[in-house]
């Protein structure tokens, strides 16, 4: 007669998945499906794609803006490089925190403060809060490159 705890050991070892099973099943919850990844790609590609036209936009602009607001060369400039220092700031910021959050979700916030500064810049009037809205559009298109490129590595 054989021993009943030796059937149930043999019983709890093969319902136990093996080292392949466990990577292949981690694989599918982290990546998706493929039509998934795709749309990511796609999405991470077209914010990238948005950030660089908005980049190029400011100085294309410049003969409009000094036309309607009566503004000189120093200021128009002052515009780009606020813009370009909050950027250069932010960008190592919105790296570091990739320990603490989703790049996912870190790229939505920074797609958000992107866009909703760019379209306040729309509705501003007056120099300074133009100013400040081009540094928070800079810090906000900061996060796209680095969370961008880090999604797309995962």
């Amino acid at each position: 007669q054989a021993d009943p705890d030796a059937d149930s050991t043999l019983t709890r070892q093969r319902k136990m998945p093996g080292k392949d099973e466990l990577l292949a099943d981690a694989q599918k919850v982290t990546l998706g499906t493929n039509a998934d990844l795709a749309l990511t790609r796609v999405v991470i590609m077209y914010a990238c794609a948005v950030e660089a036209a908005e980049k190029a936009l400011l100085p294309a602009a410049y003969k409009a803006l000094g036309e309607q607001f009566s503004w000189g060369p120093s200021q128009l400039a002052s515009l780009s490089f606020a813009e370009s220092i909050s950027f250069s700031i932010a960008l190592p910021l919105w790296g570091s925190l990739m320990r603490y959050y989703s790049a996912s979700n870190l790229m939505v916030c920074g797609c958000l403060a992107t866009s909703l500064s760019t379209f306040a810049l729309a509705c501003a009037t007056r120099y300074e809060f133009q100013i400040l809205l081009r540094l928070a559009a800079g810090a906000g298109s900061a996060s796209l490159s680095p969370l961008g490129q880090a999604m797309l590595c995962d």
